[in-house]
């Protein structure tokens, strides 16, 4: 069992990717947006990259949600 307060999360990367280390950029690229994304977690963060991303933004680590 768990104790009392512990948070169970899905397992995420150790450490988010930098921005610039997966190209990241404020705009769609080919009609592929973060807030598209599976890792996308609104309203601005990222469950792999750093920083404030866009929900129109876009990187490398893009993966539509199924």
């Amino acid at each position: 069992t768990l104790a009392a307060g512990v948070i169970q999360r899905k397992p995420a990367y150790a450490q988010k990717a930098s921005q610039a280390a997966v190209k990241y950029q404020g705009s769609p690229n080919n009609g592929q947006k973060c807030g598209d994304c599976t890792y996308f977690q609104a309203p601005s963060s990222c469950g792999v990259v750093d920083g404030t991303i866009s929900p129109n933004g876009w990187c490398s680590l893009y993966n539509k949600k199924s």
